[in-house]
């Protein structure tokens, strides 16, 4: 299965990265938000803060940021 960073653990990122983790894929959400990484970690998913994310050779990344259209 892929090693898959997925950035940006809002609403977008934590459903696809939930899905994909629940396929066997190995995720690690990241966010800016440390209360959104806390509140994944609380439920049993590897996620880091943006600063802290050490990419590894092979690894996919998943951007998921806000949609500023309309606004």
């Amino acid at each position: 299965m892929a090693r898959i960073f997925i950035v940006g653990s809002g609403t977008v990122g934590t459903t696809a990265g939930c899905l994909l983790s629940r396929m066997g894929h190995r995720v690690t959400f990241v966010d800016f938000y440390e209360i959104r990484v806390r509140a994944l970690r609380a439920k049993g998913y590897d996620a880091c803060l943006a600063n802290d994310i050490n990419r590894e050779p092979g690894s996919l990344i998943f951007i998921a940021s806000e949609d500023k259209i309309g606004a």
